[in-house]
C-alpha cells in the first residue's frame, strides 16, 4: 500500500530470494573436484569446500546445485551397488 501511495505503483513485485545459488561462483571449483575424484561424496565436496573458499554450503544446497545441471553419479552395476538389496542374488 504504501508504494501504491508514493509511487502510484500497484503491480506486485516478485518474492523471496533472487534465483541462483551461492555456489555459482564456485562452479570451476566443484567440477574440478569431480573429475580429479568421481567418486566423491557430497559431505567431502562441503569440507573441501569450506577448507579450500571458507564457504559454508549445507548438503542439500550441493545436492541441489549438482541436480540443476543434471549432474549425478550412479555407482557401478559390476560391483553390486547399484542395486536394491531384493535384487541381490538372483538366479
Amino acid at each position: 500500500m504504501r508504494r501504491a501511495r508514493e509511487d502510484g505503483e500497484t503491480t506486485t513485485r516478485r518474492q523471496g530470494q533472487p534465483r541462483g545459488s551461492k555456489l555459482d561462483a564456485h562452479t570451476d571449483f566443484l567440477f574440478a573436484l569431480i573429475a580429479s575424484t568421481p567418486d566423491m561424496t557430497l559431505k567431502e565436496m562441503q569440507e573441501r569446500l569450506r577448507e579450500d573458499h571458507g564457504v559454508s554450503a549445507g548438503i542439500g544446497t550441493l545436492w541441489r546445485f549438482f541436480d540443476a545441471r543434471a549432474i549425478t553419479f550412479k555407482k557401478n552395476g559390476a560391483r553390486r551397488r547399484a542395486g536394491s538389496r531384493g535384487r541381490r542374488g538372483s538366479a
